[in-house]
């Protein structure tokens, strides 16, 4: 009975360290392929018309590439092994093995947390003028609301309110225009 308890928690043991690593390798796989993939996206939006920008992209998206070909893969891989040997009752070389994965998956940590940052430093402007353009909009949806919902009181002036709002439209576009050409104090101007 001790003996088979004994064995219950060693295997317990194992499969536990070995889910904290798939656990913590998942959550830097996911910033990688999720958050850094959409501003290496954006970037390559604001280099169509920026060559500032399109030196980035095309930066960024080598090194996005080789984190998620290489280092990625392969971690991913270290630790598809050690599932294996888990699951097959091999903990020979185990301890080294785990060892070295989590050394490979702080690495990999790093990595991806200063890419990040990085991407984060060089999409400043667009994302403050983006948070900007997220009040300015959802006043914007709030007046059409309330025209919408006293269309029948304001009825004699809609022709007038009608004008402001085409306006309105056509600033959100030249907005749009002018942040997705990186020209971020006519963006600003904009709004």
């Amino acid at each position: 009975g001790l003996t088979a308890l004994g064995i219950a928690l060693y295997l317990h043991h194992f499969k536990s360290g070995l889910e904290n690593l798939e656990k913590d390798y998942s959550t830097y796989h996911t910033q990688l392929t999720t958050d850094c993939a959409k501003m290496v996206k954006r970037l390559g939006i604001l280099g169509k018309s920026n060559d500032y920008f399109q030196k980035m992209y095309e930066e960024k998206q080598k090194q996005y590439d080789e984190l998620l070909s290489k280092r990625d893969k392969a971690l991913e891989k270290e630790i598809r092994d050690l599932r294996d040997q888990v699951e097959r009752k091999n903990h020979k070389d185990y301890g080294q093995n785990k060892e070295k994965c989590l050394t490979d998956l702080d690495e990999f940590r790093k990595s991806v947390g200063t890419f990040s940052s990085d991407l984060t430093a060089i999409l400043q402007d667009d994302n403050d003028i983006h948070s900007a353009a997220v009040a300015v909009k959802e006043k914007y949806r709030r007046i059409r609301n309330f025209l919408s919902e006293h269309s029948e009181e304001l009825k004699p002036l809609d022709h007038s309110f009608q004008l402001v709002l085409a306006e309105a439209d056509k600033d959100f576009e030249s907005f749009d225009r002018s942040s997705d050409a990186a020209d971020f104090n006519e963006a600003k101007k904009t709004l």
